[in-house]
């Protein structure tokens, strides 16, 4: 696990209560996995919850391995015989054990999707159906002495018998001429940034996955393995934020390429011509000096006609949301600055030209280190209190979801942190695609800080020192957040 203490909890969302901690460094033995928490059994034998991306696999293994398939099957036919398929990524080998040379026959049905292998055995095979869904294969088939295979394309194939192994070996290959080669997989690593190009013949279309944490892949539709250096089938970089690149022929039609990160890095997946490029850069972890935070102070866009949005009111007080959220950001600002971060706001004043859209572009612009845009709650039921954190980074969006686990750890920080300093009820951290955490390119939340709908909150948030209360919340689930990158 990562961070220096991490709260282990007892169901799997951070609405459960805090039931032990452990230090950062601790091994921990995963038992099963629901969203992205792991159920964990801890050293005095009890089980609890962690966030998953507050972890590391140790092995390196992914938590679930993106997109199924195998790089070796066993099947027993019978007794004494034994098949076993292995995705040699330019090709899939069958190779069936026990059988003596000349006492089988094989063939391709007519339709080039099925390969018929008979076995001239005393005894019928065990009888068996087995639908599969890897390198094109699609059923195994056994009935009686004769195995069939369904393939989801046609094939070519090329058997001969091994003496030394008594087995009979079978390579099976596809057409390439209607995929795109792939030429060229070259890693360009630098000290704290990275660049990797996936060259094509032409332009191709391709989809991201971040499987864990730390690492990309990339599959690529419609696409054949031919590079031309074997040597870039794997590459290493003992510095920079990409630290091994591995690529191979994942089906008879996709090419898999994963690139393991350095924890903390982020990353963009783009598309320039013929080719798709992976840029990564590492954050700059530890203090705040030097940081750059974009703090949006909610609400306070100037409409047309000239009157100013002031977001929801207080039920009781009346008071502007915008100006409870400037007033926060502002104590939050000055806490920050004296820290050395540099600290941008989207407005100091209340009033703003800035849209939506144009809050997000500003980080986007400076390329900033975090956005965060504070805002206060409001429901028709006045009794709903307490605090909420937002991010979004949807799985399906490239992007996004490259940065899925910063965006959770920020807002988890963030929301830890002012449950803790602010006092109300914890309701915990929520994904939605809120304006300013779709547009953001940087990692992002939206804070709610408390609830004017609700007169005891509405009253807290009209005092200054509940206000500076939230302030240092937030600010210290930021600097918890820089501290463990």
């Amino acid at each position: 696990m990562t961070g220096s203490v991490v709260n282990i909890r007892q169901g799997p969302s951070i609405s459960h209560p805090v039931i032990s901690q452990v230090k950062g460094g601790t091994e921990l033995k995963v038992i099963s996995q629901q969203g992205d928490w792991l159920n964990i059994r801890l050293n005095n034998g009890s089980q609890g919850w962690i966030a998953q991306w507050l972890t590391v696999n140790k092995n390196n293994h992914p938590l679930p391995q993106p997109g199924p398939y195998f790089n070796e099957y066993n099947l027993n036919l019978d007794n004494d015989c034994i098949m076993k398929l292995n995705n040699l990524g330019d090709k899939l080998k069958i190779s069936i054990a026990g059988v003596e040379d000349n006492q089988y026959q094989i063939g391709q049905t007519t339709d080039g999707i099925k390969l018929i292998v008979e076995l001239k055995t005393t005894q019928n095979l065990k009888s068996l159906v087995q639908p599969m869904d890897n390198w094109g294969v699609k059923e195994i088939k056994v009935e009686n002495k004769a195995v069939m295979i369904t393939f989801s394309k046609n094939f070519k194939y090329t058997a001969k018998y091994n003496q030394a192994s008594k087995s009979l070996e079978v390579d099976i290959t596809y057409p390439t001429e209607q995929l795109v080669p792939v030429r060229q997989i070259k890693l360009s690593p630098m000290e704290s940034q990275a660049v990797l190009q996936i060259a094509a013949a032409r332009k191709i279309e391709y989809s991201t996955q971040a499987s864990e944490p730390n690492k990309i892949v990339i599959d690529l539709p419609q696409s054949s393995l031919q590079l031309n250096s074997q040597e870039e089938l794997e590459q290493r970089a003992s510095f920079g934020p990409i630290r091994r690149v591995s690529s191979r022929q994942l089906s008879p039609d996709t090419v898999r390429i994963e690139a393991e990160l350095t924890p903390g890095a982020l990353y963009q997946v783009s598309q320039q011509d013929d080719y798709i490029v992976v840029g990564a850069r590492l954050l700059n972890g530890g203090s705040l000096k030097g940081k750059t935070i974009v703090i949006d102070p909610g609400h306070g866009s100037i409409q047309p006609g000239g009157w100013t949005d002031p977001g929801t009111s207080g039920r009781q007080s009346g008071t502007a949301e915008r100006d409870i959220n400037l007033a926060i950001a502002l104590k939050l600002r000055d806490m920050l600055t004296q820290q050395g971060a540099n600290v941008v706001m989207t407005h100091s004043t209340g009033r703003t030209y800035l849209t939506l859209a144009g809050r997000a572009a500003l980080a986007n612009d400076i390329n900033a280190d975090i956005f965060v845009s504070i805002h206060c709650n409001s429901h028709n039921n006045s009794a709903i209190q307490g605090s909420m954190t937002f991010y979004y980074a949807p799985t399906w969006h490239s992007e996004l979801s490259s940065q899925r686990w910063l965006r959770q750890r920020l807002a988890l920080y963030i929301q830890e942190e002012m449950v803790s300093y602010g006092g109300r009820p914890n309701l915990g951290i929520k994904e939605e695609s809120f304006a300013v955490l779709r547009e953001t390119k940087v990692p992002s939340v939206l804070v709610e800080t408390a609830f004017m709908s609700n007169t005891t909150e509405d009253a807290l948030l009209n005092t200054d020192a509940f206000r500076t209360k939230i302030a240092q919340g937030i600010f210290k689930g930021i600097e918890r957040y820089f501290q463990s990158l």
